[in-house]
């Protein structure tokens, strides 16, 4: 049997064979339990020094008795020795994975941002902030901290219970909350979730514990603050993270605006109407989440005002029934999401916003684009980390002079060449840019209701998957060109259009109508 073990285990490792024995002896400490094992594994296997492999095996952890962890639960020592061995800010973001219930789903890039606002993250220069945190999770992946839930995506996540229970015996300051069990909080407690429904108790326990910098509450069911949310802002002043998703809040009171340290404010699936100007006060906010608030319609005036703000957290929905943001949201040169970015001429409004907002990424939508009178300061060449654009200008007729500046316009937003989607819509030019043949990196390309254009000149786009050309009404040439990943191909309204190329070899699924015969 512990030659089986031993085997399977060390089999792809790249081990000499010096490393056997130790190896052996290492699985009968941890008693043949698999998941010690694989802690121990994960722990060793990249470890050539066979100083440190002897050092782990006289180590007094395997001689301790449970009650020595500080815990009533049996801690496996391999994995009390596997944290240890953890850098100083892996063990406090492991740690504060104790505040959630056991079974909890873990999403990697929600718990990264937890970790940013707590201030967990230590800045390397080489990498973003967020590109580090994103190491320390994948790090205590790979160490068997989390187990994925599909080996195809690694980002969703469970802790298993007996590493939970480590969490909880090396946390301090952390209490997680049950509806079902009585509440009583520490006052030197710094990290609180609670579990249930009647938040109004929560509230008034929680003013106890002043210090207090984390409220979360990880359930989806529907909370009530009642007349305490007020006190407890006002009470709890060294909050960095507040989670009051889920609750039935219509209004959020003044006193936010008091909590000057807080880094990430959640409201998500609330009924909240409007947001208090004073949380623009909050000039440490990082991020801000609003998702399934349906009933909300603007952003205060003075958003711009939140410098350090990372993410706005916003359904696709708001993006779209909002038209106008806030003025001056170039000012805001951290935010990571802008998916909707409506030009107007008023000061404030224009292209200009965006230059400074160098960390944009995911897709950005710009609308109205014939008050543009400046699109080379959106500077949207520098935007590497944009994976996908939709130029729109309104559907209106333009005359000649009009059809010059739309493609003036249109040349000078070219963007970064890493771009993977494009879509153009109501351009009125009788001509696309030249840059649109060298974006090599792009899969799919929507070209709707531009009229004008005559001529179709995409270049080659080795990777192109997908294209959609719909209203060109005066397209009539489509020049010959080899597009060998082309699998998507719809065109329809394009009543001049002859003839189309012939190199098409990946082509599966082809709709065509509305097309000259």
């Amino acid at each position: 049997m512990l030659e089986l073990v031993c085997k399977e285990s060390f089999h792809n490792w790249n081990m000499p064979k010096r490393f056997g024995r130790h190896w052996q002896k290492i699985v009968l400490k941890c008693k043949f339990l698999p998941l010690a094992v694989k802690a121990m594994a994960c722990l060793l296997c990249e470890d050539t020094n066979l100083r440190n492999w002897e050092k782990i095996l006289k180590h007094d952890v395997w001689e301790l008795e449970p009650s020595h962890f500080g815990n009533e639960k049996y801690i496996l020592p391999a994995l009390k020795l596997s944290y240890d061995h953890l850098q100083s800010q892996l063990k406090q973001c492991f740690a504060y994975c104790c505040i959630f219930p056991k079974g909890y789903l873990f999403d990697k890039n929600e718990l990264v941002k937890l970790w940013l606002a707590e201030g967990y993250i230590k800045p390397v220069a080489t990498d973003k902030i967020e590109e580090t945190g994103s190491c320390y999770f994948e790090e205590l992946l790979k160490r068997s901290f989390f187990q994925p839930l599909d080996v195809n995506d690694k980002e969703k996540c469970n802790m298993h219970d007996l590493y939970h229970d480590l969490a909880k015996s090396v946390s301090s300051f952390c209490q997680q909350l049950e509806e079902s069990k009585s509440i009583s909080i520490k006052p030197d407690t710094r990290h609180i979730s609670f579990s249930g429904k009647d938040t109004q108790k929560l509230a008034e326990e929680v003013l106890i514990a002043q210090k207090l910098r984390t409220l979360l509450l990880p359930t989806p069911a529907a909370k009530d603050f009642g007349k305490m949310l007020d006190k407890m802002l006002r009470t709890l002043s060294c909050l960095r993270v507040l989670d009051l998703s889920s609750s039935t809040i219509k209004y959020l009171p003044d006193s936010i605006g008091k909590l000057k340290l807080l880094a990430h404010l959640d409201l998500s699936r609330t009924e909240i109407r409007a947001l208090p100007d004073t949380i623009c006060n909050l000039r440490n906010l990082q991020i801000l989440k609003l998702l399934g608030c349906l009933w909300l319609w603007e952003l205060p005036k003075d958003l711009c005002n939140l410098k350090n703000l990372q993410y706005l957290e916003l359904d696709d929905i708001f993006w779209y029934k909002c038209s106008a943001l806030p003025p001056r949201i170039g000012g805001i040169t951290n935010l990571h999401n802008l998916h909707a970015f409506h030009v107007r001429q008023e000061s404030g409004y224009g292209m200009k916003e965006l230059q400074f907002m160098k960390n944009l990424e995911g897709i950005l939508h710009i609308f109205n684009l014939e008050n543009s009178d400046d699109a080379t300061s959106a500077e949207l060449k520098e935007k590497e980390n944009i994976s996908g654009l939709v130029l729109e200008w309104s559907n209106k007729d333009a005359d000649q002079q009009e059809r010059i500046v739309q493609e003036r316009v249109l040349e000078h937003l070219e963007p970064h060449h890493g771009l993977q989607k494009l879509q153009i819509n109501h351009f009125r030019g009788n001509q696309f840019s030249s840059w649109m043949g060298i974006l090599h990196n792009l899969k799919e390309v929507s070209l709707n209701h531009c009229i004008n254009c005559r001529l179709l000149s995409l270049g080659p786009l080795p990777h192109l998957r997908g294209l959609r050309i719909k209203g060109m009404l005066e397209l009539e040439q489509w020049p010959e060109t080899m597009y060998e990943s082309l699998i998507r191909l719809s065109i329809s309204n394009c009543p001049l259009l002859a003839k189309l190329p012939g190199n098409f070899p990946s082509l599966k699924v082809a709709k065509i109508k509305n097309v000259m015969h």
